[in-house]
């Protein structure tokens, strides 16, 4: 189990609970996916809202099996982001992050390496504050598929830089139900398939919010629970930075 929850993987994993965190952007109307994605902001509490978001530290728990981990995410519009995990047993503390200029994630050793190609673009397109305001153009492909009135609604979307990920979304309320797509895992494990699904909706500061999100790549299986949100924490960018050490990759 130790293995399988590798030091990297926990900050990389940890931010994906920001996909459903952070919502979708208003669409222009002439794509019926907009539709479905105006319709999850609403849900979710609104465009103006998230909007106005200035920041966001979350308390969370990591699980795989018997092994749990305490973790905080530090989010700073736009872009900036600082993943911090205490690892049991050795009590050492790794971290994954985004300065605005540099992205860092634990490597197999706990130490930081710089992401570069596509680790890196998946990993600011995941954890992105701002995200909301720009998602028409970082996924400029958005389908929606073909299904009954009463099932849940589902949309491709393309990114800018190649991938597509499948949304699936509650028909009753409009909510992101879950995320599949390939993931980059690192030089070492490669692009993986990674299902993930979230649950435990929670009005917090006038959003609804997942509280629970559960990732699997076909052979490790995490489990994500939110303990604690705080918007709009007192923050300035000095608060997020890369470590002065960077290996590669």
């Amino acid at each position: 189990m130790i293995e399988n929850l590798r030091p990297r993987r926990l900050g990389a994993l940890l931010l994906a609970i920001s996909w459903a965190i952070v919502p979708a952007s208003q669409g222009d109307g002439a794509n019926p996916a907009d539709a479905v994605l105006q319709r999850y902001i609403e849900a979710s509490g609104g465009a103006d809202r998230f909007a106005a978001l200035h920041s966001r530290v979350t308390q969370s728990t990591l699980q795989s099996g018997w092994l749990k981990v305490s973790a905080k995410t530090t989010q700073l519009w736009p872009d900036r982001v600082l993943v911090e995990a205490k690892l049991p047993l050795i009590g050492k503390i790794i971290s994954s992050g985004n300065d605005g200029v540099t992205a860092w994630a634990a490597g197999d050793d706990g130490s930081p390496r710089k992401l570069q190609g596509r680790e890196l673009q998946e990993f600011v397109l995941g954890q992105r504050l701002d995200r909301m305001v720009h998602l028409l153009q970082l996924y400029p492909v958005r389908r929606l598929l073909p299904g009954a009135a009463a099932a849940p609604q589902q949309v491709e979307m393309g990114t800018t830089f190649g991938t597509q990920e499948l949304w699936t979304f509650d028909p009753a309320t409009g909510l992101l139900q879950s995320t599949d797509g390939p993931r980059d895992e690192g030089p070492k494990k490669g692009v993986l398939r990674v299902v993930s699904q979230f649950d435990d909706y929670r009005k917090v500061d006038g959003f609804t919010l997942p509280f629970r999100a559960v990732m699997r790549d076909g052979k490790t299986e995490l489990t994500i629970i939110v303990t604690k949100l705080d918007d709009d924490v007192p923050l300035d960018a000095a608060a997020i930075a890369a470590p002065a050490k960077l290996g590669t990759p």
